[in-house]
């Protein structure tokens, strides 16, 4: 493997041959290995290995090739449920953000209605509140 790194604002280039890799998963002992052997055996997997599930930098690429696998009718489905997740995780954050803010509202509200409370600051640096 050729690797080219320049300084910013310039262009960065890695360079493999992999016809000459031959390495088994059993083989394979770093990480730019095992990245190698899924670009040229990926397609005989049914699940992903566990050698290469344990690589973070390798997991979002065999989601993205089990996505590039699927057919036009299933790729459309996951589009669906992808966008119905992302619309329902969009709903929850926005309860649980104005439930914070009603939460904060009727504490404010229940504080004026017992009276203010002085904030006092004890020996032990812990800070107490006392009704004035």
């Amino acid at each position: 493997m050729l690797n080219f790194v320049a300084k910013s604002n310039r262009i960065f280039c890695n360079f493999a041959q992999l016809g000459r890799f031959h390495k088994s998963i059993e083989e394979c002992t770093t990480k730019e290995d095992l990245l190698f052997h899924w670009f040229l055996n990926s397609w005989m997997y049914s699940d992903t290995p566990s050698e290469i599930e344990n690589v973070p930098e390798i997991k979002e690429l065999v989601r993205a090739t089990r996505v590039a696998n699927f057919t036009q009718d299933k790729y459309q489905k996951y589009q669906r449920d992808m966008r119905n997740e992302r619309d329902i995780q969009y709903r929850c954050d926005i309860n649980f953000n104005n439930g914070m803010l009603k939460g904060l509202e009727e504490g404010r509200a229940e504080g004026r209605e017992e009276g203010t409370f002085m904030l006092l600051s004890t020996s032990s640096g812990c800070v107490e509140a006392r009704n004035q």
